[in-house]
């Protein structure tokens, strides 16, 4: 009968998480846009990465999580090349 218990609230939990998952990832893709707006890329591609994870069938989420990396890589190589020009 535990083991059974065990099971049912194995089960629950998971329709549970089934539920909350694209809540969460609708959390974390509204952070990355909040970093993203305030140009902070490399912080928003983890919220964007997290959303991914949650909602990988999301297409607005995985644009939002490759512009944010393409950005991050670009303001990355122009700190590099302004510390060697300045």
């Amino acid at each position: 009968m535990e083991c059974n218990l065990t099971h049912k609230t194995t089960f629950r939990e998971s329709l549970k998480q089934r539920q909350l998952k694209p809540k969460a990832a609708e959390m974390y893709y509204n952070c990355g846009l909040a970093y993203f707006s305030k140009g902070d890329y490399q912080q928003a591609s983890l919220e964007f990465g997290n959303a991914v994870r949650l909602a990988p069938e999301n297409e607005e989420m995985r644009e939002a999580l490759e512009k944010a990396r393409e950005l991050t890589i670009i303001c990355e190589i122009l700190r590099f090349l302004s510390s060697r020009i300045g």
